[in-house]
C-alpha cells in the first residue's frame, strides 16, 4: 500500500498506523490460507491413515485419518480466532484515534495525534519522532528497521507455491533455477543439497547476523555489511543484476552535507542549553520564592531578596555563564555560522550569553524598573548596556521591555526546516537496484573524522538531560517546579509576583519545547549512527526474503517431481526409498528451520 498523503506532503500518523494494521492482518490472513489449502491437500491425498501399523515388523504407530484431519482443524481455528481478534484490535486503535486528533491543517501537524495505550512497539518508538518534527517530514530510522526485520520474519514464516517468474524477477537467475526433472533418487537428493538444505543453513546464519544487529556494539561500521555481501554474491543475491525484494518498502534519512549536520546538531545542542539554563534559572526563583516565604519576612526584606535575584541574573548575563557552560566542539560552529543558527530569531551564541537578561524581560518592566521598583531606569540602562553581546542584537534597547519580554515565552524555539538541508530522503522500493542503494549510502565523511563520535555523545547527553527535565517537571509528587506549574503566586509582593508569573511562563515554553527537541535530537543521532544498521539490514532482509523464495520454489519442484515423475517414483522404489518418508524430510528441514528462527528472535520479532 503506498503512503497516504494529506496537507502537502506529509503522512498523518494514523494513516501510517492503519497501513501497519492492513500489513498484520495480511500476513494472518495468508496464515489462514495456508492452513486451508493444507487441509485441501490431505483430503485429495491418495495416502490412507490407519489407526495402527500396516507393515509386519513396523512396531510405529501412524497417526488416524480423522486425527490428523481434526489437528490441521484445530490449527486452522486457532488462526482465524487469532485473525478476529487482530481485526478487532487494530479497528478499536484506529477509531479510537481521530478523537484525539484535531482535522485542520493549521493544527494538524506531527504533534495533533493521539495517545494511545494500545498503541504498537513500532509506534512507541516512532512517536518521539511523528510528535516532535511537526515540518520537514522525517522518519525514525531504528523504528523503520525494527518493522523492515519484523515484517522479514513474518515472510519467511509461510511456505509459498512460487513460479520461476516470481523467483527470477527478484535478481539475476542462476543455473538451477527453471523447471527441473529430476528422474532419479540420485537427482533428486543432489537438488535437495545444493538448491534446499544449503539454502536453508545459509538462512539460518543470515538470521544469526539480523539478530546481532539490534545492538549497535555489534556492527563495526562496514564489518558485517561487507560480510553480508560476500555471503550474497556467493550464493547469486547480491551484484548490479539483483533488486530490492517486491515485498520491500521504507524510508530513512542520511546525512547529505557535512557541514549543515554539525550546524544542526550544533544548534539542537544550544537549543537544549537554553531549555536546561531556564530551568536553573527557575530554580533560583523557585528558591527565592520559598526564602521570601518564611516567617518574619516583611515587605522590605522581599524587595531587597527580588532585587538579589534580578542583579544575580545580570551578573550572569555579564559573565556569559551559559554561553561559556556550552562545549567547545559546538561553540566554534555557531561562531562561525553566527547569522544561520538562530534561536527565537537570535544567533544561538547571542541568546545563550543573554539568556539571564531575556529571562528578566519576562519578568515586566512595571515591576522591576521605574520609581519605587527594583532597579530605576538609569540604573538598569547602566546594567544591561555594560553587557558586550547586547550591542550585537538587531533593535536592542535596554529599556524596551515589549519588544523582549515574550521572547522566551514563545512556542517555536526554532525552525526544523533549517534541519533539511543537512539529511536527504533514500526511498527504498520493491524492484530498485539492491547495488545502487547500498552504493548511494556511502559513509558520511564527517562520520569518519575524529570529532564524530564526541558530537553523537554530547548530543546524547544534552537531549538525556532534557527528558529528565521534562520527566520532572511533569512529575506529580515532589514536584521542585508546583509553583511554577500551578502560575500562582502566594505572596503580596507584586515585584515577587511578576518574577514568578514570568518565570513560569518561560519554563511552560521551554517544557513545549522539550519534546521537538529531543525529537529533532534524535532524527540527527538516527541519520548519523544507524546508517551501518540500516545498510545491512537492507541487505540482509533481502537477501533472507529471496533465498526464502528460492527454498519454496526448489520445495515446490521437489514435491511436483515426488507427485508426477515416474522414472523418479520407481527409482525411488528400486532404492527402497518412500516418497512420503522424503517429502516428511522437506518438512523437518522447514520445521528446525522455524525452531532456530523461534530459537534466536524471540522477543524481539514477536508474532
Amino acid at each position: 500500500m503506498e503512503d497516504i498523503t494529506l496537507y502537502g506532503n506529509e503522512v498523518l500518523p494514523e494513516v501510517r498506523e492503519y497501513m501497519y494494521a492492513e500489513a498484520e492482518m495480511t500476513v494472518s490472513y495468508n496464515l489462514i490460507q495456508d492452513y486451508f489449502f493444507n487441509l485441501m491437500d490431505s483430503f485429495r491425498d491418495e495416502t490412507v491413515y490407519y489407526a495402527e501399523s500396516d507393515d509386519e515388523g513396523d512396531s510405529e504407530v501412524k497417526v488416524g485419518f480423522f486425527r490428523k484431519i481434526g489437528q490441521m482443524f484445530k490449527k486452522m481455528w486457532r488462526a482465524i480466532i487469532d485473525f478476529i481478534k487482530t481485526v478487532f484490535r487494530k479497528t478499536w486503535e484506529i477509531l479510537s484515534k481521530p478523537f484525539s486528533f484535531k482535522m485542520n491543517k493549521a493544527n494538524n501537524d506531527a504533534s495533533g495525534g493521539g495517545s494511545s495505550s494500545s498503541t504498537t512497539e513500532r509506534t512507541k518508538t516512532a512517536n518521539v519522532i511523528e510528535k516532535a518534527t511537526s515540518e520537514g517530514g522525517a522518519w525514525n530510522s531504528i523504528a523503520e528497521l525494527v518493522q523492515l526485520r519484523k515484517s522479514t520474519v513474518a515472510y519467511i514464516k509461510t511456505v509459498r507455491k512460487l513460479s520461476q517468474a516470481d523467483v527470477s524477477v527478484q535478481g539475476a537467475s542462476p543455473d538451477w533455477l527453471g523447471t527441473k526433472k529430476l528422474d532419479s533418487l540420485a537427482d533428486l537428493n543432489a537438488y535437495k543439497k545444493s538448491n534446499y538444505t544449503d539454502k536453508i543453513t545459509f538462512l539460518k546464519n543470515l538470521l544469526t547476523y539480523l539478530n546481532q544487529t539490534d545492538e549497535k556494539s555489534e556492527i563495526n561500521k562496514f564489518k558485517k555489511v561487507n560480510e553480508t555481501i560476500n555471503f550474497a554474491k556467493t550464493h547469486n543475491v547480491y551484484g548490479d543484476d539483483v533488486r530490492i525484494h517486491k515485498s520491500i518498502t521504507f524510508k530513512y534519512e542520511r546525512i547529505k552535507d557535512n557541514d549543515s549536520i554539525k550546524g544542526a546538531m550544533a544548534l539542537v545542542v544550544a537549543g537544549m542549553e537554553v531549555i536546561k539554563n531556564i530551568a536553573a534559572l527557575s530554580e533560583e526563583v523557585i528558591d527565592k520564592n520559598e526564602e521570601c516565604s518564611k516567617p518574619g519576612k516583611d515587605q522590605a526584606a522581599i524587595f531587597t531578596e527580588c532585587k538579589n535575584l534580578v542583579a544575580d541574573f545580570l551578573d550572569m548575563a555579564k559573565k556569559q555563564d551559559c554561553w561559556n557552560d556550552m562545549d567547545a566542539t559546538f561553540k566554534t560552529v555557531l561562531e562561525a555560522e553566527i547569522d544561520k543558527y538562530k534561536l527565537y530569531g537570535i544567533p544561538s551564541k547571542y541568546l545563550l550569553s543573554l539568556l539571564p537578561l531575556f529571562m528578566i524581560y519576562s519578568f515586566d518592566k512595571k515591576n522591576i524598573v521605574g520609581e519605587g521598583c527594583l532597579y530605576s531606569d538609569d540604573d538598569f540602562k547602566n546594567n544591561v548596556e555594560s553587557i558586550g553581546d547586547t550591542a550585537n542584537v538587531q533593535g536592542f534597547n535596554a529599556l524596551n521591555f515589549e519588544k523582549y519580554k515574550n521572547l522566551l515565552k514563545g512556542d517555536k524555539m526554532f525552525d526544523t526546516k533549517i534541519f533539511d538541508s543537512a539529511f536527504e530522503v533514500i526511498n527504498v522500493k520493491g524492484e530498485s537496484s539492491l547495488s545502487s542503494i547500498v552504493n548511494a549510502s556511502s559513509e558520511s565523511e564527517w562520520i569518519k573524522g575524529t570529532d564524530y563520535e564526541k558530537q553523537v555523545r554530547l548530543l546524547r547527553d544534552a537531549y538525556k538531560d532534557v527528558q529528565e527535565l521534562d520527566k520532572d517537571y511533569k512529575a506529580k509528587e515532589k514536584n521542585k517546579y508546583q509553583i511554577l506549574k500551578e502560575d500562582n503566586p502566594k505572596t503580596s509582593s507584586e515585584a515577587l509576583k511578576a518574577i514568578i508569573t514570568g518565570a513560569s511562563a518561560c519554563l511552560k515554553a521551554v517544557t513545549r519545547n522539550a519534546l521537538t527537541s529531543v525529537g529533532i535530537g534524535i532524527r540527527l543521532d538516527n541519520a548519523c549512527t544507524a546508517q551501518p544498521h540500516i545498510w545491512f539490514s537492507l541487505v540482509a532482509c533481502n537477501t533472507i526474503r529471496i533465498v526464502w523464495d528460492q527454498v519454496c520454489y526448489a520445495k515446490g519442484i521437489m514435491e511436483e517431481n515426488l507427485a508426477n515423475n515416474n522414472d523418479l517414483i520407481e527409482d525411488m522404489k528400486k532404492n527402497k526409498n518412500k516418497v512420503e518418508d522424503f517429502k516428511d524430510e522437506l518438512n523437518v528441514d522447514i520445521k528446525d528451520f522455524d525452531l532456530k528462527m523461534n530459537k534466536d528472535l524471540k522477543g524481539k520479532y514477536k508474532d
